[in-house]
């Protein structure tokens, strides 16, 4: 009797069916894996940038107000705009960065804005921008503090002066013709002897305010904020990041010091300081000085100026104490006369402060 053989079912075509399904599903996992690992690398890398230009920026930032610092507040050159604002392109040129990590160069642009309402409010914004659109900006709200407190005149002293030659020359301010001022009682003419003096239709005021603390009436920084911004100077000038001419501060600690034929210009005064320990040094003959010079007295309470040479000054000389010996020949001059107009507010030596809370990036 013949035997019959019972087959099972076949499964290759279920099995091959299975096996498409996985392998079209594995697929397009594959491709969804690879487009996601794709975009976050790209996430990461626009992340990567944008950090980098905010850098960037934040540093661009930095150096606009080290420039506002050192140079002050621009006169010229704003340019009006839509209620009652104004604005003023800086120069980002002296900005040495790092070469970006994407090896793509960065355009930068420096920006102040201010208000003709409030002009001592200003808003420094700083651009960062790569090839590739990804741009950082940042703003900081800044507020301008006058250095000076009050109007100087050519000469200044708290003190007396003594013993002076003839031929010296003071050219007061048109306004209030104050030639030379002694923080002294001068009723009797024996403080100051204005025999050998030219004076130019000016006058002699006594008990100017700032017997004792000249500094601090006249100042609105402290002597010590006044060194640390010579120092800063200093060191930026030595690492090529400001030019020698471009310095506004000196403290003077050492008498010996070479000095150059002319200290400052018209339309960038400087601030001369020399301390007690310089001991009251010399100034060249025909030295020219556009700005302030400051000198401390120390224990004597006297600076002879027997050695200085014929110098003009255009600005004013500040004595912390009684000037004796001063050399005839000598010119000094109220700022106004060597400044073309709106360039004497120059001379006044500014504080840039930030306004805190007033940060802000995009």
């Amino acid at each position: 009797m013949p035997r019959s053989h019972v087959h099972p079912p076949q499964t290759g075509a279920a099995t091959l069916a299975t096996a498409l399904v996985l392998l079209i599903a594995t697929t397009i996992m594959s491709f969804a894996l690879a487009r996601t690992s794709l975009l976050e690398q790209r996430i990461l890398q626009n992340e990567l940038h944008a950090t980098e230009a905010l850098q960037r920026a934040e540093a661009l930032l930095e150096r606009g107000l080290l420039g506002l610092h050192y140079q002050g507040i621009p006169l010229t050159g704003w340019q009006p705009g839509t209620a009652n604002q104004e604005s003023i392109r800086l120069g980002a040129s002296g900005l040495t960065l790092p070469t970006a990590s994407s090896g793509e160069p960065y355009q930068y642009e420096l920006q102040l804005q201010r208000s003709t309402l409030e002009p001592g409010y200003l808003e420094l914004d700083a651009t960062a921008t790569n090839d590739s659109g990804i741009q950082a900006r940042v703003r900081q709200y800044v507020q301008v503090q006058p250095g000076l407190a009050r109007e100087l005149p050519p000469m200044l002293l708290d003190g007396c002066l003594a013993g002076a030659g003839g031929g010296i020359q003071f050219f007061p301010p048109q306004q209030v013709p104050v030639a030379l001022a002694t923080t002294r009682s001068n009723s009797s003419g024996t403080c100051i002897d204005a025999s050998l003096l030219h004076l130019q239709g000016g006058y002699i005021e006594d008990q100017h305010p700032g017997a004792g603390q000249l500094w601090e009436t006249l100042f609105e920084i402290n002597k010590a904020e006044h060194r640390q911004r010579s120092e800063q100077e200093r060191l930026a000038v030595q690492a090529g990041e400001l030019a020698s001419h471009e310095r506004t501060y000196y403290w003077v600690d050492d008498s010996s010091r070479q000095w150059p034929d002319q200290f400052g210009n018209p339309s960038h005064p400087v601030w001369i300081v020399f301390s007690a320990a310089a001991q009251c040094p010399d100034l060249p003959d025909g030295l020219i000085v556009h700005g302030i010079v400051y000198y401390e007295t120390g224990l004597s309470g006297q600076c002879n100026a027997s050695g200085w040479g014929q110098v003009s000054l255009h600005g004013s000389l500040l004595v912390e104490g009684d000037l004796v010996n001063l050399t005839g020949g000598g010119q000094y001059h109220h700022y106004e006369h060597a400044h073309p107009a709106g360039l004497a507010a120059r001379l006044k030596p500014l504080r840039v402060a930030r306004i805190p809370g007033t940060w802000r990036d995009f």
